[in-house]
């Protein structure tokens, strides 16, 4: 989730600018790397451990069945992918800022999101 952050940071403050391949990269790059980091935060502070090659849509397809809390990053993880799909497949796609912006903060939303659960279980008592 770092690098997507730190790409976007370069970004935002006009040190990088989105004119060439190799900038576009680093968007495609920085999207991937949001969702990544998202995914895996969410699958293991979470519990889930789901692995192979099925792993994400057993995640967001566990996480739709479960509590509002759950469904809203499921919701967002989901849609999270699909863009990382767009930006890692699809030669059509151009790679924007706002997508960019999007996508950091969406991750950062659902890794947010995932904390405030893993709080709420450390304060419930048997």
């Amino acid at each position: 989730m770092k690098v997507g952050r730190d790409i976007y940071d370069n970004f935002d403050r006009g040190q990088l600018e989105l004119r060439s391949g190799l900038e576009s990269a680093w968007v495609r790059t920085a999207i991937s790397r949001a969702y990544y980091g998202a995914f895996l935060f969410v699958n293991h502070e979470l519990n889930f451990h789901f692995t192979g090659k099925d792993a994400h849509d057993r995640l967001v397809s566990e996480l739709m069945r479960m509590s509002r809390p759950y469904k809203e990053i499921g919701s967002k993880l989901d849609a999270l992918r699909r863009r990382r799909i767009e930006a890692d497949y699809l030669l059509s796609y151009i790679p924007s800022i706002p997508h960019l912006r999007w996508a950091v903060k969406t991750a950062e939303h659902i890794i947010e999101n995932a904390k405030d659960i893993l709080k709420r279980r450390s304060t419930v008592r048997p």
